[in-house]
């Protein structure tokens, strides 16, 4: 199921037009990842945020919404100096499988709910239908038919 997460990655990555993205099966190991940097992955902060995103999304089999800087909103900083590096960030499980982290820039547009939501049901339906062994294109081409 690794290469269904890769693909499935590349295919969300094009989908919401995330920047970053990183895929781990369901014990939480990296699969894959997508411009994710090895300054990125020496940041406690970056490592702490991703950890936890996806922690939640597999244990809960929930998505997870949220940003890069106010994950509690008692740690908010008290001057807008960060929200130059705000990002948008999501973990979008898939049941059985893993999860996938996406992020991108807040000022390229949020990743919606809706969004998020499609991509599971999508994730759902390729392995009820055996379709795993799908290319990211593959799945595009499928994904673009049925949300028309």
């Amino acid at each position: 199921m690794s290469n269904f997460l890769t693909e499935f990655m590349n295919f969300a990555l094009q989908v919401t037009k995330a920047e970053r993205a990183l895929a781990v099966d369901s014990n939480l190991k990296a699969v894959s990842s997508t411009n994710v940097d090895a300054k990125a992955l020496a940041t406690q902060s970056f490592n702490e945020l991703v950890g936890y995103v996806l922690s939640q999304a597999v244990e809960k089999q929930q998505p997870v919404i949220t940003n890069n800087v106010v994950t509690n909103p008692l740690e908010a900083p008290k001057t807008n100096t960060s929200f130059s590096d705000l990002r948008i960030v999501v973990a979008v499980p898939i049941e059985g499988v893993g999860a996938i982290y996406l992020d991108r820039p807040v000022k390229m547009g949020v990743i919606t709910r809706e969004q998020v939501d499609r991509l599971i049901a999508f994730a759902l339906t390729l392995i009820e239908l055996g379709s795993t062994h799908l290319s990211a294109e593959q799945m595009m081409q499928q994904y673009a038919a049925i949300t028309k």
